[in-house]
């Protein structure tokens, strides 16, 4: 009560000044909407205030009626013009330190959550610390409350968003604390690893938070490749040769440099063939562009010839583009189709470790964290760029906070293994699985989302050209009369046909697609061919005779018909997407100049590369520092020309093109929250202490 009787005290103080005014002031009208508009006022004075509900509900109540009070002095002959504007003055000036007082109340409401959060360093493993979590979750959710509603009020949508990205944070930190919980309880150890990092994490979150609650300056995500892309033509269209600016061309080539150098950094964590194509790429960039600036800064230039050149640049960039998409899709399908693998391998050695403690080194490990940390490297670039081409902010949230989480995770999951392998214990266990559980949660949210988004088209061609490959290279083995299948030959290729059932449907699912539609009916067909020869590859064993490799073989080209009818079946309007045979013609007509030019511009791609790699090294997601040398996006001088729109329409995408608005996407942020920390408390009912 005692809370509540200061709170009170300093909501009346803040609205004394307006009461005091309106008793005072006579505005000569006979105006019930002024006379409502006094009691309001008076009415939330006198209130008592529990929450932010109650100033939230008065304040509204305030505003409406003011907009009625408003119109009915303009209404009169008689205005009280100078008194009117003296209390709208007045009234603006509550009505802003009342967003304070909210504000203040969410602070106190973390700073309790923290007060809270650094007890459990003392806690021990009992019933007591059920009854903890439940305190620590009801104020973790009075505080969500109570910024959800704030979050719909900030301007900025860099801050608007930095502010979800910190709220799902804290679910997810609810989630995993509840998990560690679990552990503790079951097994009747304290995890006090686990627990700092979860303390340090929630810290974090809260600072945040505040930050973001204050308008404090939120610093905007690093500008990535499709970012630098977009300004990038939009420069190089805005030139014009008939007039030359220094500027325009240092601008230019300054974009155009980011866009290698990003290109580059994708390069990096591509197959060896996507990364030669992206190198060849950006040669034919770089020669384009030197041409352009020789043209261009001539004392007499020729302006037809700049204007060839300037189009050649943006068509070479759009080629780079296209060949960057490729790329990540190729990435997406390698990362996606064994998701989990590479920490499982890891996991496996650290636990089942034959070699004697006294023998083991931290160098043992060496290159399955180095897979470990190319794969999260390639997960965490694919999340990037579906955030980039993405329009549907739901879902860019989500993935958004799935690669925080990863983030979170990079400076403690290894640890927690080389320490579980060097010094084998039972809390060493529980602390490396908690991570592991964590991280596997994490990934699978990751690919779920990015699956949602992705264009079944354009993905459907890489996994057909995969498919293909894979498919001519059995055909050649056999040939070899003594040549049989085994399950762990096939099992890949089959993870890789799944995600790109996943994919199909989801965008089935997003377009509303009825069962009798053409692309569903393709795609169930797909999906029975897909589950026979999954049935087929589980009878294989050491003891399968040659005759039923060849039933698999002839299966296998079923499904390689399924697959291409499948992927027919999304781009039958679609006459802009490439087929297979464009991208292999277009890999054998670069290879020649590639040769030339890789001479040409060694220094060049040398240089790109290196700046590449620490793009690579510098992202930051939420947790790690942001580094301050990053780039800003600069802006053309004028207006770009409607031939680069209507190229840019022309370019591949990653994504669907059409998406239904973000609103029909399920449920809002804000009830996914609640419905999960909902689940949490539910979940806490049924756990108890094992004796």
């Amino acid at each position: 009560m005692e809370q509540f009787i200061t709170k009170n005290k300093i909501f009346n103080s803040i609205l004394e000044p307006v009461v005091t005014y309106l008793q005072k002031t006579n505005f000569n009208t006979h105006s019930n909407a002024i006379d409502t508009l006094g009691c309001t006022i008076e009415n939330l004075w006198k209130s008592e205030i529990n929450g932010i509900e109650s100033v939230d509900k008065n304040t509204t109540n305030i505003v409406d009626t003011f907009f009625d009070a408003y119109k009915s002095i303009q209404a009169t002959d008689n205005p009280s013009a100078v008194q009117w504007r003296q209390f709208v003055i007045t009234l603006h000036d509550t009505l802003s330190k009342i967003d304070d007082f909210k504000i203040s109340l969410i602070e106190q409401s973390l700073t309790k959550s923290q007060a809270q959060l650094e007890t459990l360093e003392n806690k021990v493993f009992s019933e007591y610390i059920k009854t903890w979590f439940k305190a620590f979750c009801k104020n973790i959710c009075d505080s969500m409350a109570l910024m959800q509603k704030r979050a719909v009020e900030i301007e900025s949508d860099i801050v608007r968003n930095h502010l979800y990205l910190h709220i799902i944070q804290l679910t997810t930190c609810l989630r995993l604390m509840f998990n560690l919980l679990c552990k503790e309880l079951s097994n009747k150890l304290l995890i006090m690893e686990s627990r700092r990092f979860l303390i340090k994490r929630f810290i974090y979150c809260f600072d945040g938070i505040k930050k973001c609650l204050n308008d404090d300056i939120c610093q905007e995500p690093s500008p990535g490749f499709i970012q630098w892309m977009d300004t990038a033509l939009s420069l190089v269209s805005a030139m014009d040769a008939s007039e030359y600016v220094t500027e325009n061309m240092e601008k230019t080539k300054s974009g155009i440099e980011e866009v290698l150098c990003h290109a580059m950094s994708i390069a990096q964590i591509s197959s060896a063939e996507d990364c030669k194509k992206i190198k060849a790429g950006i040669q034919s960039v770089l020669h384009e562009l030197n041409q352009l600036n020789s043209e261009y800064t001539k004392l007499e230039q020729n302006p037809s010839l700049c204007n060839l050149y300037i189009d050649l640049v943006s068509d070479k960039l759009c080629s780079l583009e296209r060949k960057v998409n490729t790329a990540v899709l190729n990435i997406s399908l390698q990362v996606f189709s064994t998701l989990i693998a590479p920490l499982k391998k890891l996991q496996q050695v650290c636990e089942d470790a034959e070699t004697s403690i006294l023998n083991r080194s931290e160098d043992d490990l060496d290159e399955l964290v180095t897979a470990l940390d190319m794969h999260v490297d390639c997960l965490i670039q694919v999340g990037l760029f579906a955030i980039a081409c993405s329009t549907n902010t739901n879902i860019v949230s989500k993935i958004r906070s799935n690669l925080a989480s990863l983030e979170s995770l990079e400076s403690e999951l290894v640890p927690a293994l080389t320490s579980l392998y060097m010094e084998p214990s039972t809390v060493a266990c529980l602390h490396a699985n908690l991570f592991i559980e964590h991280w596997q949660q994490e990934v699978r949210k990751l690919k779920n989302s990015v699956c949602f988004i992705i264009d079944p088209v354009a993905f459907g061609q890489v996994v057909y050209e995969d498919y293909k490959i894979s498919l001519e290279s059995f055909s050649q083995l056999m040939t070899d009369i003594e040549f049989v299948f085994t399950k762990d030959r096939l099992l890949p290729i089959c993870d890789r046909i799944e995600i790109f059932i996943i994919v199909a449907r989801a965008s089935i699912q997003d377009m509303r697609l009825t069962l009798d539609c053409l692309i569903s009916r393709q795609c169930n067909k797909l999906v029975e061919v897909f589950i026979e020869l999954s049935a087929a590859i589980n009878q294989l064993s050491d003891n399968s005779d040659r005759q039923y490799s060849k039933r698999v073989l002839k299966r296998l080209n079923v499904l390689k018909t399924m697959l291409k009818r499948s992927i027919q079946s999304f781009s039958i309007d679609d006459s802009n997407v490439p087929t297979a045979l464009t991208h292999q013609e277009s890999s054998k007509s670069i290879s020649k100049k590639s040769q030339i030019r890789t001479i040409l511009y060694e220094e060049s791609i040398k240089d790109l590369q290196n700046r590449g790699q620490q793009l690579l090294k510098d992202r930051s997601i939420l947790y790690k520092t942001p580094k301050q040398n990053s780039k800003v996006l600069p802006t053309p001088n004028k207006m770009s020309t409607v031939k680069y729109s209507e190229k840019r329409k022309m370019r591949l995408s990653f994504v669907r093109m059409v998406q239904r608005p973000t609103s029909e996407h399920g449920t809002n942020i804000n009830n996914s929250l609640d419905l999960q920390i909902t689940q949490i408390l539910e979940n806490l009912s049924g756990l108890t202490v094992v004796d």
